[in-house]
């Protein structure tokens, strides 16, 4: 076994005198009620981190919760069992035949720490902290009515690489529902884009045919006209400069004052008197310097007027351009012609211009919607390697228990988040048959098909997939092009479904059919597998019907110790009697709130504390093996029932 737990030790509280040694095989912890059976369970779920919600439950203070308050009997637990001490977990970790020994500490207020040799926090803890599955009481009820806890328990012997997994689906789910708004904000730029340059060529042409046909210029028009150009050009350039040096002052002018901040770090990191922070604090103060000088030369820049300064220039090139006017004044044939000619120089200027963004905007569009693409891929690529990871599991099960349980497992199926968003987009569309519509559109259309769609208008492939009207369908899509909500759809998790079958004397039952008992006993087969850390189940009886766990449950138990570490709370004699428990834990109390120290061996050690505690004492198992030895008897001559007098 690749993992086991060897003991549990808590500083105080509750479990401050009692603490526990497990077994690597099948330990048993029994006890009357109420002798903190469960709140070992519970400790080590707590030590391990496992399911951070319920451990947020059990670490709320009972001094602030409201007695009447609806929850689990579980709220408040741990911090009330714990009474401000630290519980720590001994674990032998054996890889690739190498033994070595884990501890894992906890205090209500801090988060588990792993060491290895009791001497070095390791520095990936995620990796010890998940080897560990944990049902606590009434766990199988809740999750026989839930399908994605049933999903959860397929995933659990892969359960790190179904989180991974989970984790970059999710992510590229988010990056989809984001990308959609920008591509279809970069189409509408590039549309509008477009209609403006349709007029480019035709004032290419109108400017070609003005050159062609105004008067010629004289040679000193020309070099005037160039000249007054120049400055132009020059006056423009320097006024777009001195906005955007306003703009860079107001932008910086907030951080000048955290060179203090520096200095001051850097003063306190020198007080260790070592080479390196020597090093780094200098390091800060020649920054903080930096941020002083740059301050400085920007308050120096502040002073400067270039409002004056741009009117000074301006006024001095028009003086400058005086000849250039006096020449319009005396050629106005030529004057007008030319006016005309810079008002298309300028259209053309601007045109190519935005011909140049148009071509940058048709770039991040394509890449965008290549990037689109490759994320579509990836979510697909994702979810058929759940499906596979999860497809050998449930083969696995059925090569065992097939005949007992069936398992059936649907690859992304209708997620009715789909269905809701679906439905809410629908709001105030005032198509017939609304509902439907929307039912209808959420089974047949996947996000990326519905997005790929209302993008491009295609309303005849709605209608041919739906089979609905195309003039519905054409009404449809033009409602949905500008919903907010579009693509948010892509963001929409298509999970698998597992579909369990019991065979009740020898009729096939699906899990809706069966009774609570009967739904917990067939979750057993996706709990009761081989793996390389420990099983740690509370009372699986309270769940179970009892045919089942003598004819089912204790011969998987003796089957099963041997390929991983179990560890049951139970009440029912067969598990740690005919489970041949290695090790039976014997729970009691020495007050009210605080446990006393276990009796702790093997089945022999332990058969009067089974036998008044499990069976009731000795009176009471000689007396039903009275009343049940006719039936019994009976039963051995091969009798449908006990035998009459």
């Amino acid at each position: 076994m690749g993992l086991h737990v060897r003991s549990l030790a808590v500083s105080a509280g509750f479990l401050g005198d009692a603490p526990v040694q497990f077994d690597e095989r099948l330990t048993c912890i029994i006890g009357a009620r109420g002798t903190c059976k469960s709140t070992i369970v519970e400790m080590v779920r707590f030590v391990f981190g496992c399911d951070a919600k319920r451990v947020a439950l059990m670490l709320e203070d009972p001094a602030t919760m409201d007695a009447h308050q609806d929850g689990p009997s579980c709220r408040g637990l741990i911090r009330a069992a714990i009474e401000g001490g630290t519980a720590r977990v001994e674990i032998d970790e054996d890889r690739s035949g190498e033994r070595s020994k884990l501890s894992i500490e906890r205090s209500i207020d801090g988060s588990p720490r792993v060491f290895r040799d009791g001497v070095k926090e390791i520095a990936d803890p995620k990796a010890v902290l998940n080897c560990v599955e944990i049902y606590s009481q009434g766990d199988l009820q809740r999750i026989a009515e839930d399908g994605s806890k049933r999903l959860d328990l397929i995933d659990q012997p892969n359960k790190q690489r179904v989180e991974q997994l989970k984790n970059e689906r999710t992510n590229a789910s988010a990056r989809l529902r984001d990308l959609g708004p920008q591509i279809r904000q970069l189409r509408g730029d590039i549309e509008v884009l477009r209609d403006e340059l349709k007029q480019l060529d035709a004032y290419r042409s109108a400017l070609e045919k003005l050159q062609k046909d105004r008067p010629k210029l004289s040679e000193e028009m020309n070099a005037e006209r160039q000249a007054f150009q120049h400055r132009q050009n020059i006056l423009e350039a320097a006024r777009r400069a001195i906005k955007r040096r306003d703009e860079l002052l107001a932008y910086f002018r907030p951080y000048w004052d955290e060179a203090r901040g520096f200095a001051e770090c850097a003063d306190e990191i020198a007080v260790l008197k070592v080479p390196e922070t020597d090093r780094l604090a200098d390091l800060l103060r020649r920054f903080g310097s930096t941020l002083v000088s740059v301050r400085e030369a920007a308050a120096s820049q502040g002073k400067i007027d270039a409002d004056v300064v741009l009117a000074a220039l301006a006024e001095r090139f028009e003086k400058q351009s005086q000849k250039y006017y006096q020449l319009m004044r005396e050629q106005q044939q030529v004057t007008e012609s030319l006016k005309q000619e810079d008002g298309l120089k300028r259209q053309i200027q601007h045109l190519t211009a935005r011909e140049k963004q148009l071509e940058e905007k048709r770039k991040q569009y394509e890449s965008l919607v290549a990037e689109r693409q490759r994320l579509r891929q990836c979510v697909s690529g994702i979810n058929d390697m759940l499906y596979e990871l999860r497809l050998d599991q449930v083969e696995q099960i059925n090569a065992t228990y097939g005949k007992v349980v069936l398992l059936t497992l649907h690859q992304g199926t209708r997620s009715e988040a789909y269905r809701g968003l679906v439905a809410q987009m629908l709001q105030g569309s005032r198509l017939r048959y609304q509902d439907e519509v929307a039912l209808d559109l959420a089974d047949k259309v996947r996000p990326s098909d519905l997005v790929d769609i209302v993008e491009s208008g295609d309303s005849k492939r709605l209608a041919d997939t739906l089979r609905r009207d195309m003039g519905q369908m054409a009404r449809l899509v033009a409602f949905l092009i500008d919903n907010p909500s579009l693509y948010a759809v892509e963001a929409a998790v298509f999970d698998d479904w597992l579909e369990i079958t019991m065979f009740i004397e020898g009729v096939a039952k699906p899990l809706g059919q069966l009774s609570r008992g009967q739904m917990a006993t067939a979750l057993l087969p996706l709990i009761l597998r081989p793996a390389d850390y420990p099983l740690i189940f509370d009372q699986p009886e309270d769940d179970l019907d009892n045919a089942f766990i003598y004819e089912t449950l204790v011969t998987k138990i003796r089957e099963l110790k041997h390929k991983r570490q179990l560890v049951f709370v139970t009440h029912n004699a067969n598990i740690p009697v005919l489970g041949e428990a290695e090790r039976v834990v014997v729970m009691s109390m020495q007050s009210p709130k605080r446990a006393a120290s276990p009796l702790q061996g093997d089945v022999d050690t332990a058969t009067k504390p089974i036998l008044r505690i499990l069976e009731g004492g000795a009176e009471a198992f000689k007396l039903r093996q009275r009343k049940y030895g006719p039936l019994l008897t009976g039963r051995a001559r091969g009798d449908n029932g006990p035998t009459s007098a």
